[in-house]
């Protein structure tokens, strides 16, 4: 962006280039880019992704928590936005500022109350992805339900997170973070994300699961151990917002289920295939046909590349997943 243009933008507003310095510049739109998703699906259903909102048009708790964290008035709010919005809307936080850690301070204070962390786990499309649906890739999805709280196991530490859903009003279908739902049914975007859902308020980075794995493989480390390690020397519990109605203590089937997730993940976009699971019934019960089905299938092809004689020397043998 020009800056000449930039700053013409900001003395649009007045009195606020007396109040903004550099620090608090880059503050705002640093904070303002963690919630694009956030703003985006407050708008109209007819809204282009492409567009950045108005600064009329910013959802109130995002507006709220950016005037306290930044310690300006709402005037001075919107002309940051309306200076800055471009810039927010092209911008991938995670390539040009990386850890919001410094950030902790200010959404303990004014952000989790405002349903807004540094961590917000929205599904990976804005738009119906069901393609019997009226509205494919028409209009944007709306949020279902309230924002959930959830807590988010990196290798970082464990993290407080919220996790929004939105639906398609015309099919009725579900988009979660890793998957959608509809008529019961689970199906999983494809691919391996970089952050797993382990239950119903707890997702793990893939990179934290596959250091179990490692255990596992490599030292015989059981699940309750793995789970141990990651307490002792990884969670940060002190790093629980107060009032978080989870704790921060990774369990032995978090790591069992993950480890079982990423590893039908895996396999499944190996072969270039969707997994697809019951949304209903218990956790412990959602995955069984799908191991199943992956161990025959590892069972035949294993029978068909050993000769007749071979095969019937084989006792038995037993994979899992």
């Amino acid at each position: 962006m020009n800056l000449n243009k930039l700053f013409g933008l900001l003395q649009l507003c007045p009195g606020l280039t007396q109040v903004l310095d550099l620090p608090k510049s880059l503050l705002f739109i640093r904070l303002a880019s963690q919630f694009k998703m956030e703003i985006l699906h407050a708008q109209g259903p007819s809204w282009r992704l492409e567009d950045a909102p108005l600064a009329v048009d910013l959802p109130i708790h995002v507006k709220v928590f950016l005037m306290q964290a930044l310690g300006l008035e709402e005037m001075h709010i919107l002309g940051c936005w309306t200076a800055f919005r471009d810039l927010i809307w092209t911008l991938d936080v995670k390539n040009d500022f990386g850890s919001l850690r410094d950030d902790l301070g200010l959404f303990e204070a004014f952000g989790f109350a405002n349903a807004l962390s540094p961590h917000m786990l929205f599904p990976p499309t804005s738009v119906c992805q069901n393609q019997v649906c009226p509205n494919y890739h028409q209009g944007l999805l709306r949020t279902k339900d309230k924002p959930r709280n959830v807590v988010l196991y990196t290798i970082t530490g464990a993290h407080a997170a919220i996790s929004v859903h939105l639906m398609c009003h015309q099919c009725s279908t579900n988009y979660h973070h890793n998957f959608s739902v509809h008529g019961g049914l689970r199906t999983y975007y494809g691919g391996v994300p970089d952050i797993i859902q382990i239950g119903e308020h707890q997702f793990v980075e893939q990179v934290v699961l596959n250091l179990f794995t490692g255990m596992m493989l490599v030292s015989w480390t059981s699940a309750t151990n793995g789970a141990r390690i990651y307490n002792t020397c990884l969670s940060h519990p002190e790093n629980k917002p107060s009032g978080w109605p989870f704790d921060f203590k990774l369990r032995s089937e978090h790591v069992w289920d993950g480890f079982i997730i990423l590893s039908l993940l895996e396999d499944f976009d190996k072969r270039d295939d969707i997994l697809m699971v019951p949304h209903t019934g218990d956790q412990k019960d959602r995955f069984t046909f799908a191991m199943q089905e992956h161990n025959a299938r590892i069972a035949s092809n294993v029978l068909s590349s050993l000769g007749r004689r071979e095969w019937k020397t084989i006792p038995y043998f037993f994979i899992f997943i």
